[in-house]
């Protein structure tokens, strides 16, 4: 069951525990609560920062800037932290075998 689609990369995950598919090959799980949050504020910021371009707004642009920064910065962030659980999940499940 396919379904999540993350449209900053146009990425498509599979729903499903983590576990490997029929091939052997390794699924993604869904993105975290943070890494989530972490993507509306960088399109949050993206909006605003081109709003106050178009309307000449400098303080509203450097606004929307910073909150754009700290959005991608909070997203990658997130997602190292699932990547290293995801790995520590694996390596336990390797050392159970």
């Amino acid at each position: 069951m396919i379904i999540a689609l993350n449209t900053s990369v146009a990425k498509c995950w599979r729903l499903d525990s983590g576990k490997n598919n029929q091939k052997g090959v390794r699924l993604m799980r869904l993105p975290n609560k943070d890494e989530m949050k972490g993507k509306l504020n960088k399109a949050k910021g993206a909006a605003k920062e081109s709003i106050g371009r178009t309307l000449g707004d400098r303080e509203m642009e450097n606004s929307g800037a910073h909150e754009r920064r700290s959005g991608t910065a909070k997203e990658n962030l997130s997602r190292a932290r699932r990547k290293v659980g995801d790995a520590l999940k694996d390596l336990g499940d390797a050392v159970r075998k």
